[in-house]
């Protein structure tokens, strides 16, 4: 009988590199060795990667969302995101055609040969390509994305990292970095996406993949830690009623000095909001249908606005 596989359960900022070099060591020495990176989006893949790529010899990161097509944010196309085996959704509710996943294979295949390649710079505010730049392989690729544990690159991989977060640190984070980062303030299809696609499917595939990890890691958030410089917004509007968020068991826990909330103005419109330690970091418009959802995941505890 085969031995059964039980990946490693580690978390963020441990990492067992002992294991990622003993299983890879075996690898030629002269063709890189390829790392996959995966989880649900916010989970933590882009910190993870960074962090391991510090610490292995020789390592690069390779970024699956640097293929997303050019001109996305302009495309008049309409991209099916019905899958045709309605029992195998698409990574992140999302057509893999928004991806030139055939362009990331091809260059998978020149970099095992020690060939650098021209990969896209990916500008994630106007949503297309603002260029190339020569990627040159190293004895460690760490290719990191939500396709990592797809049908189309699973196999491509020498070890594999599963990354894990509870969903209310990846809603939150994903908030936090959209509006902070990329400066958009369209939560609607933000929030509303995350809940009707990311998490569904991330609820599909979280034992598939963890079975397929050589290690699962848990990245819970430090918001204190992390947003001590996200400086606060101008001027809230001012809430004539307001709900802080506490997440449900399975949704996870507030850290020391986070509030999430979501309330209505004097003029009926309704908002929600982020704030560390009483610095409030997002405060924006939100569709009452998604504050509805968020009910879901959160029980809603009235508070003096």
């Amino acid at each position: 009988m085969a031995e059964q596989h039980i990946p490693i359960h580690t978390t963020y900022p441990y990492i067992n590199l002992t294991d990622i070099l003993d299983k890879t060591e075996a690898g030629s020495a002269d063709m890189p060795q390829l790392i996959h990176v995966g989880g649900v989006s916010a989970a933590g893949k882009t910190t993870l990667s960074s962090y391991l790529a510090e610490r292995l010899p020789d390592a690069r990161v390779l970024s699956i969302d640097s293929y997303l097509i050019a001109g996305l944010g302009k495309m008049t196309v309409h991209f099916d995101d019905t899958p045709p085996d309605p029992n195998r959704p698409y990574i992140g509710g999302i057509s893999p055609r928004v991806w030139e996943l055939d362009l990331l294979t091809k260059h998978l295949g020149a970099l095992r040969k020690n060939e650098p390649v021209e990969v896209p710079i990916f500008d994630q505010t106007t949503k297309d390509r603002v260029g190339c730049e020569e990627f040159i392989p190293g004895r460690y690729i760490i290719l990191e994305g939500g396709h990592a544990f797809g049908d189309e690159l699973r196999d491509t991989a020498d070890y594999r990292i599963l990354v894990t977060t509870p969903l209310h640190d990846r809603i939150t984070r994903k908030i936090v970095r959209t509006f902070v980062h990329y400066r958009r303030t369209d939560l609607d299809d933000i929030v509303g996406r995350y809940l009707t696609k990311d998490e569904p499917v991330w609820q599909h595939y979280r034992n598939e993949h963890s079975a397929l990890a050589d290690q699962v890691i848990t990245n819970p958030s430090r918001p204190a830690e992390h947003y001590e410089q996200v400086p606060e917004v101008d001027k809230p509007v001012p809430l004539i009623r307001r709900f802080n968020l506490i997440p449900m068991p399975d949704t996870g826990v507030l850290h020391d000095g986070e509030t999430f909330y979501v309330g209505h103005s004097e003029d009926g419109i309704h908002y929600v909001g982020y704030a560390i330690n009483d610095r409030t970091l997002v405060h924006l418009p939100l569709n009452a249908d998604i504050v509805r959802r968020l009910a879901t995941h959160y029980r809603f505890n009235e508070v003096a606005p």
